[in-house]
């Protein structure tokens, strides 16, 4: 039978690569993070050179991402979660519907009386009380200037 196959009439020897590349990469959360990377080229005297690159991996605060963990989620800050001890969710009843739900304790957010809530829904609270006082403030000078007192 005829060799019909144009890629089987040379095969590639190791001899001929010129380049193999091979990264590690960790995915967390849909990120992915390139951990290592490690690649064979020839010198110029034919002899292939092995070139490996360790990458150290941090989030936004500087915390390493650790090597050999079970578990590790990321924030909605992106601060890496190591233990799900130190993770909760927010379950403030105005928190973004497009932004993750996931704190780091301590950092992210903070463990209250009813649940969790994050760094970003605590100042919720203090506006809406402002607001709320703004508007009795404003009411209650309307009451006063209605009288005549104002």
């Amino acid at each position: 039978m005829p060799n019909d196959n144009p890629l089987n009439a040379d095969p590639l020897k190791g001899e001929k690569i010129q380049k193999s590349r091979v990264r590690k990469n960790v995915v967390i959360n849909g990120q992915e993070f390139n951990r290592s990377e490690s690649s064979s080229q020839p010198r110029k005297d034919g002899v292939y050179e092995d070139i490996e690159t360790e990458h150290f991996v941090t989030d936004q605060a500087g915390n390493p991402l650790p090597e050999n963990s079970n578990f590790v989620a990321l924030s909605h800050t992106g601060l890496f979660i190591t233990s799900s001890e130190q993770m909760t969710h927010c379950n403030y009843w105005l928190h973004s519907p497009n932004r993750s739900r996931i704190i780091l304790i301590g950092q992210d957010g903070s463990l209250t009386a009813t649940g969790a809530i994050c760094s970003r829904c605590s100042s919720w609270p203090l506006t809406i009380n402002i607001v709320l006082l703004l508007l009795l403030l404003g009411v209650l000078g309307g009451v006063l200037r209605a009288v005549g007192i104002f």
